[in-house]
């Protein structure tokens, strides 16, 4: 069991100019840092955490502890687990935990008072495993549980007596939160039968025993997503930082320099000039593209290029239309030749660099991302 975030801390926003854990994750507050969604800035965090802890072991089972609501889906963890196992070659099983009838939403209930609807019952009376699973867990499965808060465990705990009941050979709980209380561990009374893949309706809390644990929470990710909320308030970015971004231009090594010379001496060579451009001065339209841009941005930033792209009435990709130092604009790429030479010029100045895996996707943006701040995070 492993929570990431302490109850209590509070990251800097653009609307609001602050918010909690709550706000995004029980409440569903739509935050803004800059010109990004708080919420996506903090699962990339999140995920690069969990990552670098070693909770997302490959070739694992993930899912996602259910909402109170039957069929109900937790959009800000199932987007999450959707990026982490792609990192991991894991399997994202969006249906091994099944909400049979509605239950109390706990948050709510201590928020108002109402303490007396939160048992461990109010879990096991409501919630089984999907019995198309059953072969599979059988023979022995790793398995990771999402869930945004836990108080005292019992949401977790309770999957973890389901799982296990089932066959599974190890279940790691993982939540974004954790308030101030121990997690407690709660096993079947001696006599009392389970069957973990149909709902139990007579369920009481006398029928368990109830064993309380101090479970690490740590600070997690808290300075790194605190320093990236702050950029994004700041400088309208939400991404991580992803290199060096002096104020100046940087001091070019002999190695840069001799690139620069290549790309320079490439690029005098003019491609004719298409008829037909339909846009000038690009807005990203697909992940892909929203990534060249960023990247594109930090090397302005530091000197080493400018650009602008346009769109062909002919062809899907844009051109690109890079100047090298100085140059003026007399070479167009396309979107594949664009991430190659900014690969050579990251690779150059220590800018950390991961191209989007497919052609489109805002996911494969985000997970691009995600690998990048796993190797920050990592040391490189």
């Amino acid at each position: 069991m492993r929570s990431l975030f302490p109850p209590e801390v509070r990251f800097e926003g653009t609307n609001p100019s602050s918010f909690t854990l709550l706000d995004i994750f029980t409440y569903d507050k739509d935050v803004t840092a800059g010109n990004r969604s708080a919420r996506d800035i903090l699962m990339l965090h999140v995920l690069s955490a969990a990552y670098l802890e070693g909770l997302l072991p490959a070739r694992s089972w993930f899912c996602v502890y259910p909402s109170s609501t039957p069929g109900a889906v937790n959009h800000q963890l199932s987007d999450f687990i959707e990026v982490a196992k792609v990192m991991t070659g894991s399997s994202y099983k969006d249906d091994l935990l099944v909400r049979a009838t509605r239950a109390t939403d706990t948050s709510r209930a201590r928020a108002n008072g109402r303490h007396g609807e939160v048992t461990i019952a109010t879990q096991a009376n409501t919630v089984h495993l999907n019995p198309a699973h059953r072969s599979a867990l059988a023979k022995g499965k790793t398995v990771v549980v999402f869930d945004d808060f836990t108080t005292d465990g019992m949401s977790l705990d309770w999957a973890r007596n389901l799982l296990t009941t089932a066959g599974a050979t190890q279940v790691i709980g993982v939540t974004i939160g954790k308030y101030r209380k121990p997690y407690t561990f709660f096993t079947p009374r001696a006599g009392v039968a389970i069957d973990p893949f149909t709902p139990n309706t007579t369920l009481t809390p006398a029928d368990f025993t109830a064993e309380q644990r101090q479970v690490p929470t740590g600070t997690g990710p808290v300075d790194h997503v605190a320093e990236t909320m702050r950029r994004a308030v700041n400088e309208d970015t939400g991404l991580p930082p992803l290199g060096p971004a002096p104020a100046s231009r940087t001091v070019l090594t002999p190695e840069t320099r001799d690139l620069l010379d290549r790309l320079r001496a490439t690029s005098m060579v003019r491609r004719p000039i298409r008829p037909g451009v339909v846009e000038s001065g690009l807005k990203p339209r697909n992940g892909r593209q929203h990534h060249v841009v960023d990247f594109l941005d930090q090397l302005t930033k530091i000197g080493l290029l400018t650009w602008r792209a346009d769109y062909h009435s002919s062809e899907k990709m844009p051109l690109w239309w890079l100047s090298f130092d100085g140059q003026p604009c007399a070479w167009w790429y396309n979107t594949p030749e664009t991430e190659k030479v900014i690969g050579e010029l990251c690779a150059a100045t220590g800018i950390i660099w991961e191209p989007v895996r497919a052609n489109f996707g805002e996911t494969e943006r985000r997970e691009a991302v995600a690998r990048i701040e796993a190797r920050r995070a990592a040391g490189e």
